[in-house]
């Protein structure tokens, strides 16, 4: 049964937001920026919280099913392989941050 304020839509952008307790995954899409129409901006769509059991789960079906598809239906979007990207917005350098600020908030012992 879906919420009554239930929607669908595409979305070919996401941003994450993680804590020790959660993450939010926010979805969107590509749009003309109003301030510079030769740019592209992201309009925010919608916003999923997960407790971190729950996108572990997530995560290991996302998995199985991209492997799945390349199995049966060839690579696509250029190389599947689940690695970490590059750069302070990899989600590598956002979980050393949020260990990095944990360790630095816990008392001294």
């Amino acid at each position: 049964m879906n919420a009554p304020d239930y929607k669908l839509f595409y979305a070919n952008a996401f941003k994450l937001r993680i804590s020790p307790a959660d993450i939010a995954i926010t979805f969107g899409v590509t749009v003309e920026d109003p301030n510079d129409p030769a740019q592209q901006a992201v309009r925010d769509e919608a916003t999923v919280m997960l407790a971190l059991p729950q996108l572990a789960a997530v995560a290991k079906q996302l998995h199985d099913v991209v492997l799945a598809l390349d199995e049966k239906l060839g690579a696509f979007g250029g190389n599947i392989a689940i690695n970490w990207s590059e750069g302070e917005n990899s989600g590598r350098a956002m979980v050393e941050n949020l260990a990095a600020n944990l360790q630095r908030a816990q008392p001294p012992t």
